[in-house]
């Protein structure tokens, strides 16, 4: 049963895309039952934020009392700026036999040099990833995210690039200029795949960089043919899986939350017979690859992976008992 809260006082002008409130998010944030007016605590178990049609918002994991369950936070447009977090406890990830309790610490402290840092800003994106935003809101404007007319696509391309974003900044390996066309090529990744878009547009007005990324990650065929793909992304570079890594993770976590929507037709089917397939391939792939380059902000994606993937086959076995 989905639960709502609001910000203690501190917060009541809230903004997701403040700094100091995404700071605070990343360990204990102190709440209020908006049925009871009691006082709560949340631990944040992981949070990424995203930009889509109607704002800001945040996707994560939390422990809320006795409860682990998604977290979604709206902030403005169609939800209205209402200041309210919805929580939804899941007793799939709060039973030991289902959920390693271990993985929770390891995705909110990988290591020392991973921990949310002071002079990070997860929603800021690059300053020149403004045409790049142009061409994915432009090229996808009419498509629509997992069947449901009311989710646009670009949810998704923003998703994965602020998965990206916030995990290469806490990690620190990935220099300024190269994350910044790994975040321009994680937004356009699905641009040559999905759209009529001609390679020389991304060439002369973004650039070549981006541009081989996007189609590192472009699948010449269909799902249903993965053969040829999943050889070319065994060989694909670092910086190509690594995108690819942000692309499950944002996929999987979406297949989590959209289980129970309505306006979904059979999302439990949808799942097993269209997506996992396709996640265990494409996971099996990536682990057999190396990352030398960067090891930490691989091992964080691939373990954040984890976490949605068992959340993603414990909620379905869930929902098939009830």
């Amino acid at each position: 049963m989905e639960k709502k809260y609001r910000f203690n006082d501190q917060f009541e002008n809230w903004e997701i895309k403040s700094k100091k409130v995404l700071d605070e998010m990343n360990g204990t944030l102190f709440l209020i039952d908006v049925n009871t007016g009691e006082p709560v605590e949340a631990t944040i178990i992981f949070l990424y934020s995203t930009l889509n049609y109607s704002g800001y918002y945040c996707r994560g994991i939390a422990r809320i009392g006795d409860d682990i369950g998604t977290l979604f936070v709206p902030t403005s447009g169609a939800y209205g700026a209402s200041c309210r977090l919805y929580f939804d406890p899941d007793p799939a990830l709060s039973d030991p036999t289902t959920y390693n309790a271990k993985i929770e610490g390891i995705v909110r402290d990988l290591d020392d040099d991973c921990r949310y840092s002071d002079d990070t800003t997860h929603t800021s994106g690059p300053k020149d990833s403004e045409k790049m935003k142009l061409f994915v809101n432009q090229y996808h404007a009419m498509q629509r995210r997992n069947h449901n007319p009311d989710i646009p696509y670009t949810e998704h391309l923003y998703g994965v690039a602020s998965v990206l974003q916030t995990i290469a900044e806490n990690c620190k390996e990935i220099p300024e200029k190269e994350l910044n066309i790994l975040i321009q090529a994680a937004l356009g990744h699905d641009l040559l795949e999905d759209t009529a878009i001609q390679e020389n547009r991304i060439r002369w007005e973004i650039n070549e960089e981006v541009l081989q990324l996007i189609k590192e990650l472009t699948n010449p065929n269909d799902d249903a043919h993965l053969d040829e793909y999943m050889k070319k992304l065994a060989s694909d570079s670092e910086e190509a899986r690594l995108i690819k890594y942000a692309d499950l993770i944002e996929n999987t976590s979406s297949f989590c939350y959209s289980l129970h929507e309505p306006n979904i037709e059979s999302p439990i089917q949808r799942a097993k017979d269209f997506y996992i397939p396709i996640l265990t391939e494409t996971t099996e792939v990536l682990a057999e690859t190396s990352f030398e380059k960067y090891p930490k902000t691989a091992e964080a994606l691939r373990l954040t992976l984890k976490v949605y993937k068992n959340l993603l086959f414990s909620r379905i076995e869930l929902l098939e008992s009830e």
